[in-house]
């Protein structure tokens, strides 16, 4: 009896200390790991709460969180952050052991004050497992507190596009998928919808994919493909917050280092925003009797990653060019970074695959333009100023990296006085004289690094581009010259 009276106690201290759950909890468990960014291709969101089955973690400066969960049953994951629309992922469901990646993106919410509850979504044509085959129709409802802002249908991968159905301002959508252009196998369906306050909710739903196969070929090997890299210094931000963010920043007390533009915006020229963003563009020349194209990305060179298969192709040719058709994919995920990354192409058909290729980039690094002189509201400026600029740069840029800017002089009536390209240099001596004491203002308006190389099997593009794609981030600085004696 006092064999069984000291068992019971040993159970009953382990409860107190760990936990009744934890003691006799045997169930199965899987793994979720993934992102939260700001819209998609930008910075990762610190500090995000993700709950799922009573469990929750936080976001780190990456935005990158991971949490173990049941395996075997259907559960919702929630990310919450001040002041942006709450994101759902609806009826997740993780097989024992499994690890499933989710890249999330957040956007700030329109109004604090409207519902921040994230929709649901009802999808009818498909259930959860399903076998299918031939053209797959779905039908579904968006249904939340607020109407639906967009929404966007993936099939066997998450690229921004080429995608199988969006549209925009409807709370019900359809989408036709011609499975005979995939290979047989496990598959899914994914369907991310936003509300008009910017609530998200994401639903995956696995399939498997099984065709009749008949005799016949592969197709032909794949003999071309391109790598195209673009950095950008300020977060471009797809549906992002980064410009509401930059004007709320603005709306600060006047000191030294804020100056007001001409149209009526502060901004902070003592620092140089760090945040960015970053994609790759893989493009590759279609082969004949190719149903598809398998597209994996591998960061070693040895372990690949499947992360889509390409269906379609698109037109990249000019408005006065005849049609230049090629497949394309749009790598937006938050694991990319300032490190080699290897992509692989594989042409396929329902009879097999042909030989596929593999190409490697290095994007580089983001920076920032910081006009130097003449300084802001400097005065006495000599008649033919030499203009100077200096370049943030968050890391280090190969030697052959070839640098572009374009500079702009306007005189107080808006009129353009010069406009000119720099390579490789960080100033310009203006070749004529200015007016005499007159005010003027100056810009680098557009400022591009890339290296670029090719051979016969494809090309490497690796693009950096200041601020938005659109230059300096500081705004014009406005000078006066002197009476030139």
């Amino acid at each position: 009896m006092k064999k069984y009276s000291a068992l019971l106690l040993v159970l009953l201290l382990m409860l107190v200390f760990t936990g009744c759950e934890q003691v006799f909890d045997f169930r199965p468990t899987g793994n979720l790991e993934g992102y939260v960014t700001d819209g998609r291709g930008g910075p990762g969101v610190e500090g995000a709460e993700v709950k799922a089955l009573g469990s929750k973690v936080k976001t780190d400066e990456d935005g990158y969180f991971e949490m173990e969960a049941w395996a075997d049953q259907s559960f919702d994951l929630i990310v919450i952050k001040d002041e942006r629309g709450l994101v759902r992922v609806q009826d997740l469901r993780l097989e024992e052991d499994q690890t499933k990646m989710l890249e999330l993106p957040s956007r700030r919410a329109f109004n604090p004050d409207w519902s921040r509850t994230p929709p649901n979504i009802e999808v009818d044509g498909v259930q959860r497992g399903e076998v299918v085959s031939g053209d797959l129709e779905i039908e579904f409802s968006v249904e939340g507190d607020r109407p639906t802002f967009v929404y966007y249908v993936n099939f066997g991968g998450v690229q921004r596009g080429p995608r199988e159905s969006f549209a925009v301002d409807t709370d019900e959508g359809q989408a036709v998928i011609d499975t005979t252009r995939h290979p047989n196998g496990d598959s899914f369906i994914r369907i991310l919808a936003y509300d008009d306050n910017d609530n998200a909710v994401v639903k995956f739903i696995p399939v498997v994919v099984d065709n009749d196969i008949d005799e016949g070929d592969p197709p032909a090997d794949l003999d071309w493909i391109g790598l195209i890299s673009m950095t950008l210094g300020k977060n471009f931000g797809y549906y992002s917050d980064q410009r509401e963010m930059m004007e709320k920043e603005m709306d600060l007390d006047i000191d030294p280092d804020i100056y007001e533009t001409p149209e009526g915006q502060r901004v902070d020229i003592s620092s140089i925003p760090d945040d960015s963003s970053l994609s790759i563009e893989v493009q590759w020349s279609p082969v004949p009797e190719a149903d598809g194209y398998a597209v994996y990305r591998s960061f070693d060179g040895n372990s690949y990653e499947h992360i889509g298969n390409i269906t379609q192709y698109v037109d990249i040719s000019d408005e006065d060019e005849d049609p230049i058709l090629v497949g394309q994919y749009n790598d937006f995920s938050p694991q990319l970074g300032l490190k080699e990354t290897y992509y692989k192409v594989e042409p396929y058909n329902a009879y097999g695959e042909g030989q596929p290729l593999t190409r490697s980039i290095e994007p580089l690094a983001p920076y920032n333009v910081v006009l130097e002189n003449p300084a802001h509201e400097a005065t006495d400026v000599e008649l033919m100023p030499t203009f100077s600029w200096d370049l943030d740069i968050e890391g280090e840029w190969p030697e052959e990296a070839v640098l572009i800017h374009g500079i702009s002089v306007f005189d107080a009536t808006d009129w353009l006085v010069a406009e000119d390209v720099v390579v490789n240099a960080d100033q310009y001596p203006l070749p004529f004289e200015l007016d005499p004491l007159t005010v003027y203002s100056w810009d680098i308006f557009y400022s591009e690094a890339y290296v670029f190389e090719e051979d016969a099997e494809g090309f490497t593009d690796a693009v950096s581009m200041a601020g938005e794609m659109a230059g300096s981030l500081m705004g014009e600085f406005i000078f006066t010259t002197g009476d030139g004696e």
